[in-house]
């Protein structure tokens, strides 16, 4: 009889284990998003630019390389000013509408154990040949005219 009463508490200190663990790793996952930020064009010159070219990927279909350091530790376009060295390049949202080609990019927290590349290759519409202004958007949906962009 004094056995049931201790399983009992086994089961549910099991199970109050695994909600803390559930938890804390959904926790974790909600911050690391929370942290990633879409950075304004005033930001992307504070810290050297960005570059955006064409590749062609292995499969034969083309891609927008966007090159962006958000530490600051780079003159990709222009000479740096600030000097962030706890984030990183998380990605770049690139889009085709009509005759322009809109890109933005995110910073997100450095993370153990993730690498920090400052180049990311997003692959284009298979419809995309052509010319393309090509225009950076900011934040509050306002655009930046970076120039052209030509898609072989």
């Amino acid at each position: 009889m004094n056995s049931r009463p201790k399983n009992r508490f086994g089961k549910a200190l099991r199970l109050a284990a695994l909600f803390l663990m559930t938890a804390s790793l959904a926790s974790a996952s909600l911050t690391s998003w929370s942290m990633r930020k879409q950075c304004d064009w005033e930001f992307v010159q504070k810290v050297g630019g960005i570059e955006v070219t064409t590749v062609q990927l292995e499969d034969g279909q083309l891609g927008a390389r966007v090159r962006f350091d958000p530490r600051g530790g780079q003159a990709i376009t222009c000479k740096p000013g600030l000097i962030n060295s706890p984030l990183i390049f998380d990605h770049a949202s690139v889009h085709v509408r009509g005759d322009e080609v809109r890109i933005k990019v995110y910073t997100a927290l450095i993370e153990n154990g993730r690498t920090y590349p400052d180049t990311v290759v997003v692959p284009l519409p298979k419809r995309a040949h052509g010319n393309y202004r090509l225009r950076y958007e900011n934040p509050d949906y306002s655009f930046f005219e970076m120039g052209a962009l030509v898609v072989p």
